[in-house]
């Protein structure tokens, strides 16, 4: 019996006290209890229709997805303007991954490890996270084109105490900016279960189809379909591994 996919959008008023947006959708295969993985949107909002093709992905793997809006409760749908990117930091949103971690392990529909994936901005906020040392409850992150730079927090993002991926273009001038080794940990960290993918040729977003383009600071985008491919069977790979263990 083929099973349909259900797309649940849940009313929840727990990321802000004054919250009179919709923070989470909820993505399922089924209501069989599964791991949960939850999906960060980039500075672009969650109104990009490539984060619920993302969210029906990591889905069909086997996992509840939940997508959790950090603006619309803020009152912001897009942040990617020159200047933009300081009304809502990783550190807010790093707050929001806290709640949804606690929300989620309470759900019936609920059983196993607990996966982060994020998209740029939501990337940084994964980086953020780690840098922290992780939060209770999650089990493993993945991080997609992020700012390796010591941008938010004034210091190395990722620490050892949670297993990390992060999949970025070596073309990626809006992160990388030619410092490529600042994705590496720390030479005195010998983490096993960090992995940094750096895809040659490929650039900013290079999982969103759309033709080749300049965004408002000047970075070039592009499709690749080889590294998305790609990347995407890692990262199934990797949250199989921990979020089922």
């Amino acid at each position: 019996m083929i099973k349909l996919r259900l797309i649940l959008t849940v009313l929840l008023c727990w990321i802000l006290s004054a919250c009179d947006g919709n923070p989470i959708t909820l993505v399922q295969a089924d209501l069989t209890p599964k791991p949960t993985v939850i999906l960060l949107h980039g500075c672009d909002g969650i109104g990009n229709p490539m984060y619920r093709t993302h969210a029906n992905t990591i889905s069909s793997w086997g996992y509840n997805v939940v997508i959790l809006d950090s603006f619309g409760p803020r009152g912001y749908t897009n942040i990617c303007g020159p200047g933009q990117g300081k009304s809502v930091l990783p550190a807010d949103r790093t707050e929001d991954v806290v709640k949804a971690v606690n929300w989620v392990s309470q759900q019936s529909w609920h059983r196993g490890g607990i996966g982060l994936v994020g998209y740029s901005h939501g990337g940084a906020t994964v980086l953020n996270i780690a840098q922290r040392g992780g939060i209770a409850g999650l089990t493993a992150m993945v991080s997609f084109y992020p700012s390796c730079r010591l941008r938010f927090s004034g210091g190395p993002y990722w620490s050892s105490n949670i297993p990390l991926e992060i999949h970025i273009g070596d073309k990626d001038s809006l992160n990388l900016q030619g410092i490529e080794h600042s994705c590496h940990l720390d030479d005195k960290d010998t983490n096993p279960n960090y992995h940094l993918y750096m895809y040659p040729g490929a650039y900013h977003a290079f999982d969103t189809p759309k033709p080749y383009r300049i965004d408002a600071h000047g970075n070039p985008m592009e499709y690749n379909s080889a590294v998305t491919e790609l990347s995407y069977s890692r990262v199934k790979k990797f949250l199989d591994h921990w979020l089922h263990n």
